[in-house]
């Protein structure tokens, strides 16, 4: 049996064979039928016991998973401003747990673009299930130097994810003023010099 996380497909155990069958020609498989949910299956045996035939009854024990997707670039910012904020997605199913997502510091994290940024999210399944759900990251307003570290997805017997993140913080720039030259006081525009690092 195999489950898929995302686009990945991952065999779950060696292959299904029945025990018990009686004579030397069995064709099992040779009738499937599987549950709606995808736990259950019903491998069937036409030639087992003389023809009489058999049926063999699997089920998969829930396994919880998470997935994420993610294409984000450094961030940016100005000491004291929040940066342009970037977005990905999270997944699971068969969760028995919330899903805790943590940014590493210097970084915030929302399900709303624009506002509602906090040190953590939390997505709570529903019969074990989180759709696609989109967050959104920034570096605060706080932060400072080169922040880095990893985005951690957190949930009770799930393997945790991490999503790379990092940033630079800005000094201000720092502006000076040149020469003035006197100012006619009947002016209506004038320039002031200057020069910004």
């Amino acid at each position: 049996m195999f489950t898929r996380s995302g686009n990945a497909w991952t065999q779950q155990g060696t292959k299904l064979v029945g025990f018990g069958s009686i004579g030397p020609l069995v064709g099992q498989g040779s009738g499937v039928a599987l549950s709606a949910d995808g736990r259950t299956m019903m491998l069937g045996g036409y030639y087992d016991d003389n023809d009489l035939g058999a049926a063999w009854v699997y089920t998969s024990l829930p396994s919880p998973s998470m997935s994420s997707t993610s294409n984000l670039t450094a961030f940016n910012s100005c000491v004291g401003s929040v940066s342009t904020e970037q977005s990905f997605t999270v997944n699971g199913y068969d969760l028995t747990t919330d899903i805790i997502i943590t940014p590493p510091a210097g970084f915030e994290l929302s399900l709303t673009t624009g506002s509602g940024f906090g040190n953590n999210v939390s997505l709570t399944p529903v019969s074990g299930y989180v759709n696609n759900t989109t967050l959104y990251i920034r570096l605060t307003n706080a932060a400072s130097g080169s922040p880095a570290g990893n985005i951690i997805l957190t949930s009770t017997g799930a393997t945790t994810q991490n999503i790379a993140v990092s940033g630079t913080v800005n000094a201000l720039p720092t502006i000076t003023l040149g020469s003035v030259a006197n100012v006619n006081t009947s002016a209506t525009n004038f320039n002031l010099p200057y020069s910004a690092v």
